[in-house]
């Protein structure tokens, strides 16, 4: 959260946030406070990639929805909140959702990359991590950052202002 706070660019790579509450009011000052770019890519909530990760990390959330999707969900109405109080600086704030394997999550804040991986029985926020420092630097900085740029291409963005109907039509 440290370099979230201090970040003009700000990227998150994640089948969902489970921490994205703690995380809202950091996104705020960045877009708000320094005119950040912030960039999140979630897996589509009717993905059929849901049902492999649900699958991986054997939960549900006891109501018959999965997990993931009700992960994903959360996380799209965090985000819209979050939209709404952003008044002009909407722009500053991207948000897509992706159909794809992501083999990574990453949490970028300028040239600073925080990277887990989708470990079967556990969520990537509570996997081993390792920090990169440098999006050129290093060939691994380079890897992560392509991955990135993949997946924010295989993306739909989703409309914020009335992200169920955004989702909805989204088709891939």
């Amino acid at each position: 959260m440290a370099h979230i706070a201090k970040a003009k660019q700000v990227t998150i790579l994640n089948t969902w946030i489970p921490n994205l509450q703690r995380l809202e009011k950091e996104l705020e000052a960045a877009i708000v406070d320094r005119r950040a770019q912030v960039r999140i890519m979630l897996l589509h909530p009717n993905s059929m990639l849901v049902g492999l990760r649900e699958a991986a990390l054997d939960r549900s959330d006891g109501a018959g929805k999965t997990f993931v999707s009700t992960g994903i969900v959360e996380c799209l109405e965090t985000l819209a909140r979050l939209h709404r109080r952003l008044a002009k600086r909407q722009a500053n704030l991207k948000v897509r959702v992706f159909n794809s394997q992501a083999s990574v999550s990453v949490y970028r804040a300028d040239g600073r990359y925080l990277v887990s991986m989708f470990l079967h029985g556990q969520l990537a926020i509570d996997s081993p991590q390792f920090e990169i420092e440098g999006t050129h630097d290093t060939v691994l900085g380079e890897q992560i950052q392509r991955e990135l740029d993949t997946l924010w291409d295989i993306g739909r963005d989703v409309d914020l202002g009335d992200w169920n109907r955004s989702i909805d039509m989204i088709r891939f």
